[in-house]
């Protein structure tokens, strides 16, 4: 059975924060009917970018909903409320969400289309289906393996489903401003309109299959990316460059999503033990070494160096565009 597919994304400053958002794009047209784009006000040369793409690519559908950063849940705006947007604007049979610093590998997007005859009537009671992700992690030969890292990709375009924070999740600031309970969402849930509950999401895999025996995981992935498509994920590719963003962003970030204090003190520092605005780049290329030593892990509290994350290795082919970014942003 036929069907119809857009992907959808959300844009802002992509070129100074060297993203591939140029090679995502053109990896969205190579198996979407439409794709979707919002910008949240870009000033660095991105937005300009983009408005060319659409004038030559007539399916892109491209609109512009600058972000207020003068308000306190600005994260929010300009993550989960403009996913919604981007997906508002898809009209197709299905939606396909990406971020900026993903792509799926040439060999994985003729899968795309065969997802709702494989999976049968899996859309009937859970209309969004989570997806393997592939996370590099210092170099492409390495992938993430600290956490179970599939993600909700694949959805039903019913008008119904939007983006947002799970209302068991929803929290109110002092103004009335609505956020996440911190680190259990991050306001891009699927959610239903109405209701505001969560959308069921089906997994096909056994839950079984979710183990932490680092033999048993790289067998189970190699099986998972063979059978299902998958994405590439680059945003811990170059880890000082990742650093570099925790630095100038993310901690900015997380204080505004998620009404944190203030981020810019040496306790709330999840990497150094002291201010962020202490860090200098030298103190960055150090902690990249190590962490690339030591491997991964989430970042929701103080890095304890005693323990080991996992990877895997990745063996299968680098997409071309992909190794041609990286080495041009000088990723690897």
């Amino acid at each position: 059975m036929s069907c119809t597919v857009a992907g959808y994304t959300t844009t802002f400053d992509c070129i100074a924060r060297q993203y591939p958002f140029r090679e995502c794009i053109r990896n969205l047209l190579q198996f979407c009917e439409q794709v979707s784009i919002v910008d949240a006000g870009s000033t660095d040369g991105t937005l300009e970018e983009l408005v060319k793409l659409a004038r030559v690519e007539k399916r892109i559908v491209l609109s512009v909903h600058p972000v207020d950063f003068a308000h306190p849940r600005w994260a929010i705006h300009m993550d989960g409320y403009l996913k919604a947007k981007a997906r508002e604007q898809c009209q197709t049979d299905y939606c396909w969400q990406t971020d900026n610093d993903e792509l799926v590998p040439p060999e994985d997007q003729s899968m795309i289309r065969q997802l709702p005859a494989a999976l049968g009537d899996v859309f009937k009671e859970r209309p969004v289906l989570y997806l393997p992700m592939v996370e590099f992690w210092g170099k492409f030969e390495a992938v993430r393996a600290d956490f179970f890292s599939w993600k909700p990709r694949f959805s039903i375009n019913d008008p119904r489903i939007t983006h947002g924070i799970p209302k068991p999740l929803a929290l109110f600031d002092s103004t009335g401003h609505e956020y996440p309970r911190p680190f259990d969402s991050d306001s891009c849930n699927y959610i239903w309109r109405d209701t505001g509950e969560a959308v069921p999401l089906a997994l096909p895999v056994p839950k079984e299959d979710i183990t932490t025996d680092p033999a048993r995981i790289e067998a189970l992935f190699n099986d998972w990316i063979k059978r299902l498509p998958s994405v590439l994920h680059v945003s811990w590719l170059n880890l000082e460059r990742k650093i570099q963003h925790y630095r100038e962003f993310w901690p900015k970030f997380h204080a505004s999503m998620y009404n944190l204090p203030d981020p810019d003190i040496a306790e709330h520092n999840v990497m150094f033990s002291k201010r962020w605005s202490e860090v200098t780049d030298a103190d960055i290329r150090a902690k990249a070494e190590e962490l690339l030593e030591i491997g991964p892990r989430s970042f929701h509290r103080k890095i304890d160096t005693q323990k080991k994350g996992l990877t895997i290795p990745y063996k299968r082919a680098i997409p071309i565009e992909l190794k041609s970014w990286a080495a041009e942003a000088k990723m690897i």
